[in-house]
C-alpha cells in the first residue's frame, strides 16, 4: 500500500475502501431498483431507491465512485422500463393531484437516465 500525498485520500487504502463504500451504494440503488416495493410511491423503498441514486450522484459529482462492479446498460435499461410500468399503475391508484404525475415522472427519468450513465462510465 503506498501513501502519495498528504490529502485524506491520497494513498491505497483509502482508494480501496472508496472501492468497497462505491459498490455498497450502487448495488443498493440495483437492488432497490429491482424491487417491487420500491416503485409503491407511498413505500419505504421508494424513498430509499431515490436516496441512494442521490448519495450515488453526490459521490460521482465530487469524483469519488471508483473500483466498483456495475450492471450492464441492457439491465439497467429493462429495469427500469419496468420499474417505471409498476409506478405507473401504482401512482394512478393514489390520485395525485393534476400535474404531479408528470411532474415526478420526469424526475425519476431523469434519475434513472444519471445512473445509467454512470455505471456506463465506471464500465469504462
Amino acid at each position: 500500500m503506498g501513501v502519495w500525498g498528504a490529502g485524506n485520500l491520497q494513498s491505497d487504502g483509502a482508494l480501496d475502501e472508496l472501492g468497497i463504500r462505491s459498490d455498497r451504494e450502487i448495488r443498493r440503488a440495483w437492488a432497490l431498483l429491482r424491487r417491487r416495493s420500491s416503485a409503491e410511491a407511498d413505500e419505504y423503498d421508494h424513498d430509499a431507491l431515490f436516496v441512494a441514486l442521490e448519495v450515488i450522484f453526490a459521490l460521482d459529482t465530487a469524483g469519488l465512485l471508483a473500483g466498483c462492479a456495475v450492471p450492464d446498460a441492457g439491465a439497467i435499461g429493462r429495469a427500469c422500463s419496468k420499474w417505471l410500468t409498476r409506478w405507473d399503475d401504482y401512482v394512478d391508484g393514489l390520485h395525485p393531484k393534476p400535474g404531479f404525475k408528470a411532474e415526478r415522472r420526469a424526475v425519476i427519468e431523469a434519475s434513472f437516465a444519471r445512473f445509467a450513465t454512470i455505471c456506463d462510465r465506471l464500465r469504462g
